[in-house]
């Protein structure tokens, strides 16, 4: 079975590098609004989300959280995001996120991450 992840975000050049760093593991499902994504979520049911916290005009938060509390707590989330500060991965993972990486990043460190959380939920 090949696991689908789900890119939120709504820079193109990011999600297009997102999906050629992905995509020869995974299928990929692109979503540039928090609406659509978790309509793609509801309806592709993916193995784990990847989101940036500043989407235009919404926050990424109002997703994690949605996730959360109405779909799934076992769902693995991965924020991807330009913040750095300490508050906002405290923040983030008090909502419940599995991990946290900065942009820029560095696309080996997001893979294994990546799968490290897939394989985990995938056994529960």
């Amino acid at each position: 079975m090949e696991h689908k992840v789900l890119i939120v975000d709504d820079d193109e050049s990011m999600t297009k590098l997102l999906e050629v760093v992905l995509k020869s593991d995974y299928q990929v499902i692109i979503s540039h609004t928090l609406t659509d994504g978790l309509e793609q979520i509801n309806t592709e049911q993916p193995s784990a989300v990847v989101v940036d916290l500043n989407l235009d005009g919404e926050k990424g938060d109002d997703l994690i959280q949605t996730i959360r509390r109405d779909v799934s707590e076992w769902l693995p989330i991965i924020v991807l995001s330009g913040k750095e500060k300490s508050e906002d991965r405290i923040r983030c993972f008090e909502m419940g996120v599995d991990d946290y990486l900065s942009k820029p990043f560095n696309p080996v460190e997001l893979k294994l991450r990546l799968k490290r959380h897939v394989e985990k939920y995938t056994r529960l």
